[in-house]
């Protein structure tokens, strides 16, 4: 019976050493996909500010009173 047990505990660290990099790669590749939407964001939120920067500044009333 102590034979299964030590098969068991190695087939189990077994499957941990295989799994981790297949683990890591995988946060990896998520968090990748993470920054890239949230850059996708950043950029969409400067090109409404510049949009709406050219509308303000178009508006007749808006002018500039310095």
């Amino acid at each position: 019976m102590t034979a299964v047990w030590c098969l068991l505990a190695a087939v189990c660290v077994a499957g941990a050493v295989l799994v981790t990099p297949r683990l890591r790669a995988w946060n990896r590749r998520k968090a990748a996909e993470h920054e890239a939407w949230l850059n996708d964001i950043q950029a969409g939120d400067r090109e409404v500010s510049l949009m709406e920067e050219i509308h303000r500044r178009r508006s007749p009333q808006h002018e500039r009173r310095e």
